[in-house]
């Protein structure tokens, strides 16, 4: 039982990466943006200064963070397909479906637990959408940029006839940049989505990983489909989708 326990402490410890995460995610995010009012307000002298626009930094500093969610987003997409397979490897070669009452020695809580989401579509939802914050701050987080944007845009046509050609020049500049920032949020936003909401993929993943378990045990003669049948139930195997020779045979005749 030690490869079990292994397997358990590393799938409790991606758990609690995966909500520990998001509070630092939303507090690095937050701090960011208040790196951009900083920007606008105390910092705007030196800026311009350096000929830079307040609002164009502000802009900024948010695509920054706008970034920083995707990437976390996809790193928690990952970490939670890692839990999935682990989850769905101890199903298939540790875990026995509950025959009778008496099987108290038995685990079945990855088995029982994908044939009640299979039967009810709301069972298990709650976990996976707890991470949409991500997708509501990148979304905040793009408003914000628009909103500098329009104001660096506002700023430098309004002074357009009293600035220098090297002003309008760095203004267009930082103009095009901006509408960068905006073209690949625009693009980015649909993964964000994505790969904090797993609630509709969720179910389908595990049954594929399931699958691959199932049909490696059949492979390497670990199992046999009676073994099979009798170990997960015909419900289970019906519901990842595992078809048995003999199942394949009498389809033929």
């Amino acid at each position: 039982m030690d490869e079990l326990n292994y397997l358990r402490n590393e799938m409790n410890q991606r758990i609690q990466f995966f909500f520990e995460h998001s509070h630092k995610t939303i507090a690095h995010v937050l701090l960011m943006w208040g790196g951009s009012l900083m920007a606008i307000g105390a910092a705007q002298q030196l800026f311009d200064r350096i000929n830079v626009p307040a609002y164009f930094v502000a802009s900024t500093i948010c695509f920054i963070s706008f970034l920083y969610l995707y990437y976390t987003t996809q790193k928690d997409n990952h970490n939670v397909h890692a839990i999935i397979k682990i989850a769905s490897y101890i199903a298939v070669f540790y875990e026995k479906r509950a025959a009778n009452i008496k099987s108290k020695g038995d685990f079945y809580w990855e088995i029982a637990t994908l044939e009640i989401a299979e039967k009810d579509s709301s069972f298990g939802k709650r976990l996976y959408k707890m991470n949409n914050e991500y997708f509501a701050f990148a979304c905040i987080s793009f408003c914000f940029i628009l909103f500098f944007s329009f104001l660096l845009v506002s700023n430098a046509v309004r002074f357009w006839s009293v600035t220098d050609d090297w002003s309008r020049g760095i203004n267009i500049f930082f103009t095009f940049v901006s509408i960068f920032y905006i073209a690949l949020q625009i693009k980015l936003l649909p993964h964000i989505h994505g790969n904090s909401s797993m609630v509709e993929e969720y179910l389908d993943i595990k049954k594929a990983h399931c699958l691959r378990f199932v049909k490696y045990a059949k492979e390497t003669e670990y199992y046999t489909d009676q073994v099979m049948s009798e170990r997960f139930g015909d419900n289970f195997l019906q519901a990842i989708g595992y078809k048995s020779a003999a199942g394949d045979e009498d389809a033929t005749d």
